[in-house]
């Protein structure tokens, strides 16, 4: 394999060497690539969290989760890191499971169409109170949501900071991805 991120865009030449122990080598006939390397987008649409439009405080093309035996408290506070606001999870009481703030679960108008076998890199500002953590969901061609990978924990943090986590490549049949910070555990992001 071949990260090709580490070439310049355009016609390379790759020829392999093969050397044994008595000191012969003999290289290959050169084959051709082209590398194309894309500038990595941002596929998050809403990602600095500053548009509500119908004024619910759950941003566009976000959703408030939380699945187990939690309370959770949320609310739309000043001081975002990428604008003027960000969203605030309390988990006052904690049993099991996890509240998460998620890209939209849909069929693309939120959620991004996504490549099976590619690898995507989640990344989010967040300051709080206990560790948290990426999770990632991905929607099947039949339609249906599930929940794919965790990273590992990033430690608190009183001042913004970015967590990130380059997933495994996405399963066979995977159309889109949604992700989003969690806490499993009482504590504020």
């Amino acid at each position: 394999s071949w990260n090709t991120t580490t070439a310049s865009n355009g016609a390379h030449s790759l020829t392999a060497v093969a050397r044994d122990a008595a000191g012969n080598v003999t290289t290959s006939t050169a084959r051709s690539v082209t590398v194309s390397n894309a500038a990595a987008q941002n596929l998050v649409i809403n990602a600095s969290l500053e548009t509500d439009s119908n004024g619910d405080g759950t941003p566009d093309c976000w959703l408030r989760g939380n699945y187990g035996t939690n309370t959770v408290v949320w609310s739309r506070v000043t001081g975002g890191h990428g604008g003027t606001y960000a969203n605030s999870l309390q988990v006052t009481a904690w049993t099991s499971g996890e509240a998460l703030l998620v890209q939209m679960p849909d069929a693309g108008t939120c959620a991004p169409a996504a490549v099976p076998g590619a690898t995507y890199t989640a990344s989010a500002w967040y300051k709080s109170t206990v560790s948290t953590a990426i999770s990632l969901f991905y929607r099947s061609s039949a339609g249906v949501w599930t929940y794919w990978t965790t990273s590992p924990a990033v430690a608190s943090a009183t001042n913004w900071t970015q967590a990130s986590f380059t997933t495994p490549a996405l399963p066979a049949g995977a159309t889109h991805i949604s992700f989003g910070l969690a806490l499993s555990a009482v504590g504020t992001l």
